[in-house]
């Protein structure tokens, strides 16, 4: 019998059609979801899979730049995010990144993402940031906000893009997704994967986008390089020109269109279109909204203007316009930033100049001057005066935060001051924490403010919008556990001895035990009042001197 022919079953299917290869996965990845299937399959605690320090939680998303994990960092005790880098993009710019990546670790500011480490895992670049719960920008306009808050959360992020421009760092792909609004309402920017100085952010080239690039998703080159996102890029990007500072804020002004419109400021239907249309300044006309004010309507096209010179000389003046027309939508009146403030003074320096006070003060001896000759005075010494302004309302919370078994445990006072204090008093303010709040602490300043703390008591100067906010707080947990401890054992002692003497007086012998374990009981109950009583006076006396405290801050930061 002859043998059969061979016969391919492959031989007649044709090849299928060139495509991109399939991405590649991390074996982080494969490994971490091979774990995770196992455990649900056989119903066994699986070991977290782990980058060095940081066992990983599960994994919270993906992006352009890679994925991001929920992880714990073991040696602190906290939860973080770590982004693990594609292995393509680490393989490519691991050192520009790792560089990149220390420059915003040392960039401390409330609207920016925190960097707590740098490294690298098998090959790929990993950063762990701060973990942040809450939303995206793009998700958080999903549901119809006001115009005020829009113009807020704006506001703010565009604070955290000032700052890190400050520092020298060009973000170069700001967009909706790249802002995390968390469950306080403060917006934060992370992904700076593609931020680097000035004079790094130049390509060869055009940028050549793959051809299934999606508009509003970052963006990479066939050879791995971050290019950004396409409909947030200015032309100079999509030119392949130098971005700079101002390359963010035509980005942010895409978002803010968008946030206020609904819609992009740019047709989006294909790349080539959008890039054209970027480059060549074609604008969408914006729907017509009564809600929109014109003021707000000109800052955006001026920041989507095609010159980079025509757009603002730098974010912060963006911004200044912004809370301008944030605040004429309450109604307030706020001078442009561009015109020139008028040089005004207080008269209390010509007060402590000439020793002499606009008010008679029965204590100090001192005569008093007419306002015509406080004025004789001012134009001697060439200052212009303007009348003393009415000290704003100061707002003060006093409230006790935790308590255990009915001991309050810590208390804080906050206070809105009328301006954040200036840098030269701050080791003035520093000296009065460390005198009135248990002694010497640890101090980290901020632009935005400046934070104290210590085993007792924690201290925060933050800015505001108008004016700064003071909170103070100290902490009576060791002294509460141990005034209870004492109040119950010497009730339980008390009552003890009440009871012998019950048991004496009466002489019954079947209710000894009865009338001990009863004494007992109510000496603790007695003695936990006690001192219950005891610790709220002093918790009373304390809550007034930190309130006490707050104001001599508000004082030193007037510098009065």
């Amino acid at each position: 019998m002859s043998a059969l022919p061979a016969v391919s079953l492959v031989s007649d299917i044709p090849p299928a059609p060139a495509g991109p290869p399939p991405p590649e996965v991390s074996k982080l990845e494969l490994e971490r979801l091979r774990r995770e299937v196992k455990g649900r399959l056989f119903g066994s605690i699986h070991e977290p899979v782990r980058i060095g320090r940081y066992a990983i939680l599960g994994c919270i998303g993906t992006g352009g730049m890679g994925i991001v994990y929920a992880a714990r960092d073991e040696r602190l005790g906290r939860t973080v995010a770590i982004k693990l880098l594609k292995p393509e993009l680490s393989g490519n710019q691991t050192s520009n990144l790792a560089v990149e990546a220390r420059s915003l670790a040392q960039l401390a500011h409330p609207n920016v993402v925190a960097v707590f480490d740098v490294g690298e895992h098998e090959g790929q670049l990993f950063v762990a940031m701060e973990y942040v719960e809450g939303q995206n920008l793009r998700r958080w306009l999903s549901v119809p906000r006001p115009l005020a808050d829009i113009l807020d959360v704006f506001a703010a992020a565009g604070e955290g893009l000032a700052a890190a421009h400050e520092a020298g760092l060009v973000h170069r792909d700001f967009k909706p997704d790249n802002v995390l609004v968390g469950v306080d309402r403060r917006p934060r920017i992370l992904d700076f994967g593609l931020a680097r100085g000035p004079d790094q952010s130049a390509l060869a080239g055009p940028p050549a986008f793959d051809a299934d690039a999606e508009p509003t998703l970052t963006s990479l080159s066939r050879q791995g390089v971050l290019l950004g996102t396409p409909a947030y890029m200015a032309p100079e990007q999509h030119l392949g020109e130098r971005a700079d500072a101002r390359s963010d804020q035509f980005g942010f002004c895409v978002a803010l269109y968008q946030a206020v419109y609904g819609e992009l400021p740019f047709p989006s239907e294909d790349l080539r279109s959008l890039s054209l249309a970027i480059v060549g300044g074609r604008i969408r006309t914006p729907p017509s909204d009564d809600q929109v004010p014109i003021s707000l309507r000109r800052l955006i096209l001026r920041g989507l203007a095609i010159d980079p010179d025509a757009r603002f000389a730098t974010m912060n003046l963006l911004l200044a316009e912004l809370r301008r027309i944030r605040a004429e939508l309450d109604g307030a009146v706020i001078r442009p930033a561009s015109e020139p403030e008028l040089a005004t003074y207080d008269t209390t320096a010509i007060q402590q100049m000439f020793g002499v006070e606009l008010t008679p003060n029965s204590s100090s001896g001192r005569p008093s001057l007419s306002k015509a000759e406080l004025t004789e005075i001012a134009n001697e010494v060439g200052l212009e005066l303007a009348p003393r302004p009415t000290p704003t309302p100061t707002a003060v919370t006093s409230t006790s935060l935790r308590s255990q078994f009915g001991f309050e445990t810590q208390i804080r006072s906050e206070r809105t001051l009328p301006v954040l204090p200036a840098s030269s008093t701050t080791r003035r303010i520093i000296r009065e924490f460390e005198q009135n709040l248990g002694g010497v602490g640890m101090v980290e300043q901020f632009e935005t403010g400046l934070v104290w703390t210590n085993r007792e008591a924690e201290a925060n100067l933050d800015r505001r919008p108008v004016g700064a906010l003071l909170t103070l707080r100290r902490n009576f947990a060791a002294l509460a556990r141990k005034r209870r401890k004492r109040g119950m054992l010497l009730g339980a002692f008390a009552g003890m001895v009440v009871g012998g003497t019950l048991m004496d007086t009466l002489g019954i012998v079947a209710l000894e035990p009865f009338m001990m374990v009863a004494g007992i009981a109510v000496g603790i109950v007695a003695g936990h009042r006690v001192a219950k009583r005891i610790h709220d006076r002093h918790l009373n006396e304390e809550q007034r001197h930190l309130d006490w405290l707050a104001q001599r801050i508000e004082v030193l930061g007037e510098g009065r």
